[in-house]
């Protein structure tokens, strides 16, 4: 819910603020969830409410510093690096989320919840310290006077009908979130139905997608810098995954189930930064904290509609079938976005 709500507003706080100042409050803030579950665990132990409320506020705080890091990222890194960068960001969530979920279940196992949240507020203080020793080129606040919301969501209708590459971009994220992303909830079926397995397999499946992601990340990030052909490089990582649908739905070896999954989490990693930086590229600075939140709406906003959509149709279909069903159509539609913004590249430039 937050993700939805609160990210499309999220970008008029960055572009009317210093980003760098706003970044250093929200990452300080962050801070006090963990912080005060770790405290009420500690002291009275789980309280649902508590934990829900403390959680909601977490998510705020995250709807706007999702797309406020990617912003802030280009003001860091050069725009000919910008790829590579936002690559080795990917590399690091994919690779925390592996090692850290492996952490975590074992500082449950071997002390209790409550470790896991202390540990989890205490990881901010270094970035704090790390973001202070940063001093980006470009710092200028650009919205100083007094504007409406409803000014800020006019410039950025009016932005997207000019450069209608961007638009054509961001609704390409949305359709993929929506068929491709949310596919890993059925995952736990997969491990069923093809592994015969339970808790152990789907942690094998797991491992395997996260690899894949980390590996993809790898690629694009010690790849030579290219700004030019986004959209054959963005049409070429969903033909990568419909291929990897294709596997799971076709295959009868497990081998090529697993190297399914590989080149799914592959492509999650590629997809992403490159359409994240062309994004940046081709937005002007005051306008670029509500590009990037709506980028950041459309993958956050589709995703869990999409994990209800694949859920309820795998109950329907089998795995094999929606798998099936889902590659076709993530190459039909994503051909289709292939030929329209192959044209409007050329426009741009």
């Amino acid at each position: 819910m937050p993700g939805v709500v609160f990210t499309l507003f999220s970008g008029s706080i960055i572009d009317r603020l210093d980003r760098w100042r706003l970044f250093r409050i929200i990452l300080l803030l962050s801070i006090l969830p963990p912080l005060f579950l770790g405290i009420f665990f500690s002291l009275l132990g789980f309280n649902l409410y508590i934990v829900v409320l403390l959680t909601l506020i977490g998510q705020i705080l995250s709807a706007v510093d999702m797309p406020l890091r990617q912003v802030c990222i280009s003001n860091i890194v050069p725009p000919e690096y910008l790829t590579q960068a936002l690559s080795f960001q990917a590399l690091s969530f994919h690779t925390s989320r592996i090692l850290g979920s492996s952490l975590g279940g074992y500082l449950m196992a071997l002390f209790s919840p409550e470790v896991n949240f202390w540990l989890n507020a205490l990881s901010y203080l270094p970035f704090i310290v790390f973001l202070r020793r940063i001093k980006p080129e470009n710092t200028e606040v650009y919205n100083l006077e007094k504007r409406s919301l409803k000014k800020d969501f006019s410039e950025l209708y009016k932005f997207l009908r000019q450069v209608k590459l961007t638009y054509f971009l961001i609704l390409q994220v949305a359709v993929f979130s929506f068929l491709g992303v949310s596919f890993p909830i059925v995952l736990p079926r997969l491990a069923v139905e093809a592994f015969s397995g339970k808790a152990l397999e789907y942690g094998l499946v797991s491992s395997i997608l996260g690899c894949g992601a980390m590996f993809g990340a790898l690629s694009l990030g010690f790849r030579a810098s290219e700004s030019q052909n986004v959209c054959k490089r963005v049409w070429l990582t969903q033909l990568l995954f419909s291929l990897s649908l294709l596997l799971i739905a076709l295959s009868q070896h497990k081998v090529f189930t697993l190297l399914g999954i590989f080149l799914m989490g592959f492509s999650f990693t590629n997809f992403f930064p490159i359409i994240n930086s062309s994004l940046q590229r081709s937005t002007p600075e005051g306008l670029r904290g509500r590009v990037m939140s709506l980028f950041t709406f459309a993958f956050t906003g589709t995703v869990p509609i999409g994990q209800l959509f694949s859920g309820f149709l795998v109950d329907i279909l089998g795995i094999k079938v929606l798998s099936f069903a889902l590659s076709l159509s993530i190459m039909f539609i994503s051909s289709l976005f292939y030929l329209k913004t192959q044209r409007l590249e050329k426009v741009c430039g």
